[in-house]
Order: structure tokens, then C-alpha cells, then sequence
């Protein structure tokens, strides 16, 4: 005869197995505008919740409606000797969740910014000292952001890092572009990939909550697909 204590747990072990299938998924990465030109000369344009947006490489653009009514100025919290080398965004409850990455030919870092997008009021904004940046929303409503060597979670209301881990890359050189995560019921998991050399790609897991890293995998040298690392970078024509 099965005990009572073996069937609670046996019940108890279903039950968290399910509990891990319901909270197991991928996070929602950012999406890319496009880039029209290179450096200092490039053009950004996306089009987010029916306004058509555009901004020049200092950061500076407007936003308007797709039926072409007044545009309103709006503008990034650039560094005076950098440029803009990719524009992300996302739309978040009546807000605008833009992540982007600037560089003065040197040195390279990005930063995610919210704003509200009726009066193009900033909320927040948040310097991520690495470039390569990645950004994804989490299941509940967490923003994970990783760069070279870095990778964080903010509070998608406020703006503060809920955890940060510093100096990957010098642990190890796979952590030099992560992919958009996947979250399970305790931990977040972040492919990685030096993008060159015979360097074996890795998968990196961390508790959701409190950012220690649980588990290092090795994947093998060319494990991880171009295509699933980092987030995408359009390239094409702004209509100039």
C-alpha cells in the first residue's frame, strides 16, 4: 500500500513540475528601428503605437502620426561626443521603452530609457556601462539588459537595478554578445557567444530573483546560431 506521505509527495512533485512548465518561455526581446547611414550621417526611423518616429545621430528627432500631423520634438540623453549606432524600442503600458547604443568611435555603452509618450516626459533612464547591449521583458515586467561581460535586471517602473553581474567577459570570453533569454520557474538563461575565434559558446543561468549565477554550460564552439545572439540590427532606408 502507498503511504499518505508518499502520495503528498508525489502530489507536491507534480505540482512544481507544473509550476516550472507555466513559468518556463521565452522573454520578449526589444525590436530594432532602422538604421539609414553610417555614424555621424546615419538616420533612425520605427514606427511604435500608430506614431511614425525619426531621429538623427546626436539623438535629436520628432514623432508624429502616420498621417502626417504635427510632429512633436524629442530627444535621447546623448553624450556630446557620440553618436547613435542602434536604436530598440519597446511599447509598455502607454509608454515607450527605448534602448539604445552610442559610441564616440572609442568607446562604445548603451542605456535604456522610458518615456511617456503623450508628452514625451522621460520616466527613467539607465546607463549600461557595455556595449553589444541586449534588452528583453520579462514575465512580470522585469527588464533584463546585458551587454559585454554584464548582465542586469531593472524594475520596469522605476528604472533601479534589481541585480547586476559585472565582469563576465573576464571570466570568460564566450560572455561577449548574450541571446534574448528564457525564464523558468527560479532561473533566467542567457546563450553566449564570442562571436569569433575557437571559443566554446556557454549558457549562463541565474535566479530570477536574486541574480547568482546557478549553472555555466559549455555548448561547443559554434553551438549557438548568429541569428540567436543579440538583438537584430536593421539596416535600410529612412526615406531622407
Amino acid at each position: 500500500m502507498v503511504s499518505l506521505i508518499h502520495r503528498f509527495l508525489v502530489a507536491g512533485s507534480l505540482l512544481l513540475a507544473g509550476m516550472s512548465l507555466v513559468h518556463a518561455g521565452p522573454t520578449v526581446p526589444f525590436e530594432s528601428a532602422v538604421r539609414d547611414g553610417e555614424e555621424f550621417g546615419a538616420d533612425f526611423c520605427w514606427q511604435a503605437g500608430g506614431d511614425v518616429y525619426a531621429m538623427d545621430a546626436g539623438g535629436k528627432g520628432s514623432r508624429g502620426s502616420a498621417t502626417g500631423s504635427r510632429r512633436v520634438p524629442i530627444a535621447l540623453p546623448m553624450e556630446e561626443s557620440g553618436h547613435l549606432e542602434h536604436v530598440w524600442y519597446k511599447a509598455s503600458d502607454g509608454d515607450l521603452l527605448l534602448l539604445f547604443e552610442a559610441s564616440d568611435g572609442n568607446i562604445g555603452r548603451g542605456a535604456l530609457c522610458r518615456y511617456q509618450v503623450s508628452s514625451w516626459s522621460q520616466r527613467w533612464c539607465q546607463w549600461i556601462s557595455a556595449f553589444n547591449v541586449m534588452a528583453a521583458v520579462a514575465e512580470d515586467g522585469g527588464i533584463y539588459v546585458g551587454g559585454i561581460g554584464f548582465l542586469g535586471k531593472l524594475d520596469g517602473r522605476s528604472g533601479q537595478f534589481l541585480w547586476q553581474q559585472q565582469d563576465l567577459y573576464k571570466k570568460d570570453r564566450a560572455f561577449n554578445i548574450f541571446g534574448v533569454p528564457s525564464e523558468a520557474a527560479e532561473g533566467v538563461s542567457f546563450e553566449a557567444t564570442a562571436g569569433t575565434g575557437s571559443i566554446s559558446d556557454k549558457r549562463i543561468t541565474l535566479d530570477r530573483r536574486s541574480g547568482q549565477v546557478l549553472e555555466i554550460q559549455d555548448l561547443g564552439i559554434g553551438a549557438v546560431a548568429a541569428e540567436s545572439v543579440g538583438l537584430q540590427r536593421i539596416v535600410g532606408s529612412c526615406g531622407r
